[in-house]
């Protein structure tokens, strides 16, 4: 599926009532894909001369940024890294039907469950104390206004 000039992770699959309790994808997931398509492919493989190796995205909701950085992660570093260097993908999101409904893209668009870490948080709490990542990608929540 295209969009935009950016390859977008398959996500049509998701169910109507899916996006009922989770935020659906619109333009402002399609900008920040664009972003790391175009603005980021320093931060796709490696940071600095280390491998990528946690990857997480505050605020998953339906997990359509999160598994197309991972894909752009799959068509451009796993041939570069040996399997066992694959990221773990970390999704945070205070919606438990969220981190179900990211779960399932991730899932659907092919990554193994044992990649996956989602974790019911308010940002970064209920991440694990000292976690760290080397992406951290977040696309907060806006709230339109009269100015």
């Amino acid at each position: 599926m295209i969009c935009g000039p950016a390859f977008v992770c398959e996500y049509l699959h998701v169910g109507d009532d899916v996006y009922r309790d989770v935020y659906e994808p619109s333009e402002d997931s399609f900008l920040l894909i664009d972003a790391l398509h175009v603005d980021l492919p320093d931060l796709v493989c490696r940071f600095g001369d280390t491998p990528i190796s946690n990857v997480i995205e505050v605020g998953v909701g339906s997990g359509v940024v999160l598994t197309t950085y991972g894909l752009i992660w799959k068509q451009q570093c796993e041939q570069e890294q040996n399997a066992t260097q694959n990221p773990l993908f970390w999704g945070s999101d205070i919606n438990k039907r969220a981190l179900a409904a990211a779960k399932d893209l991730l899932l659907h668009n092919n990554f193994a469950e044992e990649q996956l870490r989602l974790v019911e948080a308010n940002l970064f709490n209920g991440v694990p104390e000292g976690q760290l990542f080397d992406v951290i990608i977040f696309n907060p929540p806006y709230v339109v206004t009269d100015q």
